[in-house]
């Protein structure tokens, strides 16, 4: 990604790398958030922004219009991994904000976006125990509580 390396292992990491760039849950997701990162502390601006609006693709890929998410939801633990998404995708957007690039109010086509993510998470906060989906490992209640600050700061108008 910024500069040449040579070999199997090389090779390897690279392969990885844009296999876990490509994957459409959470892996995608957790790449952008430290690609994007990585970029900005040596100074690619220009290739953290780009990172960034490619961003916008994932959320239209990950949130439907209701603010589900399918690849995260139909996996044994789908509230847990709904919420490890909506972290990662957070970051994406703080990072993006120090680029110029508006995540938080992206809205794609279908109308997915980060905060349909959190509202439609946010009814299982108190209650984690009432998902309606799979979700084996016994989560608290308030594991939201972070991201609907977070939430709260980019959208003031975020109703509980």
């Amino acid at each position: 990604m910024f500069g040449s390396t040579s070999g199997p292992a090389a090779a390897s990491v690279h392969r990885t790398a844009l296999q876990e760039r490509a994957a459409p849950n959470n892996h995608g997701s957790w790449y952008l958030v430290q690609a994007i990162a990585i970029a900005r502390w040596t100074g690619h601006d220009e290739l953290a922004r780009e990172l960034c609006h490619e961003d916008k693709a994932r959320i239209a890929r990950q949130f439907q219009s209701d603010g589900s998410q399918p690849e995260e939801i139909r996996r044994v633990d789908g509230l847990g991994y709904s919420r490890f998404n909506l972290d990662a995708q957070f970051q994406v957007a703080q990072l993006a904000a120090g680029t110029g690039v508006d995540l938080w109010h992206y809205t794609a086509p279908d109308g997915a976006s980060l905060r349909r993510g959190l509202e439609f998470l946010m009814p299982y906060n108190a209650a984690p125990q009432t998902w309606p989906h799979s979700q084996h490992e016994k989560l608290p209640p308030g594991l939201l509580d972070e991201l609907i600050a977070q939430g709260r700061r980019a959208w003031p108008g975020l109703k509980s």
